[in-house]
């Protein structure tokens, strides 16, 4: 089958069709540092959690944090992942810090409760409804343009590799939004943006600015 249209933006959407393979192929293993071979046995495709994060550093077993591609840890296929937080490198070696410093918190606050802290609940993600007439970004739109004062905000972490700063910026460029209202802020952190010294102060600032121009 001939492509209607060769032009180097649109090789991504021509998937098998892709008449190129292996010049698309070269540009993805530079410019993601996974072999070659990968890319073409592969499809041109690669899962950011099961491959790319296991795949990077292969070469000295390690696995990157999904949730901070600034952690790692020892990628050992013979130890099974029970938890997507638990087993990851990022959030698996942060988290109980988390839970110690919420433990502290209790005993200087002098709260007294029995309910249990978890780093994440399942049964509660179970409970979202997530049956739209529209999507989020629809329905994001369609208020900005009920609010003509209404602003956005938003915030990703460079080192996120699950909801990924990309992603954040194409949904705030592609959603009809009225870009004379949108702020975009990409900080050097993870999943949580607001995480480590540099990004919570960077962030902090940009939140100040943006809170005073919506008053």
């Amino acid at each position: 089958m001939k492509p209607l249209h060769s032009h180097p933006l649109n090789m991504s959407l021509l998937g098998d069709a892709c008449p190129n393979k292996e010049e698309i192929a070269d540009k993805l293993a530079y410019y993601s540092g996974i072999d070659k071979t990968y890319w073409l046995r592969h499809h041109l495709h690669m899962d950011m959690q099961k491959g790319f994060a296991h795949k990077l550093l292969e070469d000295k077993g390690l696995a990157l944090g999904f949730y901070d591609g600034r952690y790692t840890w020892n990628d050992d296929p013979e130890i099974m992942e029970a938890n997507v937080i638990a087993d990851d490198p990022a959030m698996g070696q942060y988290t109980p810090a988390f839970q110690t410093a919420y433990g502290l918190m209790r005993q200087e606050l002098n709260i007294t409760s029995d309910r249990i802290s978890k780093g994440l609940v399942f049964d509660v993600n179970m409970t979202w409804n997530r049956e739209f007439k529209t999507s989020p970004a629809q329905s994001l739109a369609g208020c900005m343009r009920r609010n003509k004062q209404m602003k956005v905000f938003f915030a990703s972490g460079l080192y996120d590799l699950c909801t990924t700063a990309g992603n954040a910026r194409y949904l705030a460029t592609h959603s009809n939004l009225d870009q004379n209202r949108v702020t975009i802020g990409e900080y050097p952190s993870g999943h949580m943006a607001y995480l480590g010294k540099e990004s919570f102060d960077l962030l902090a600032k940009d939140m100040r600015e943006f809170f005073e121009s919506c008053i």
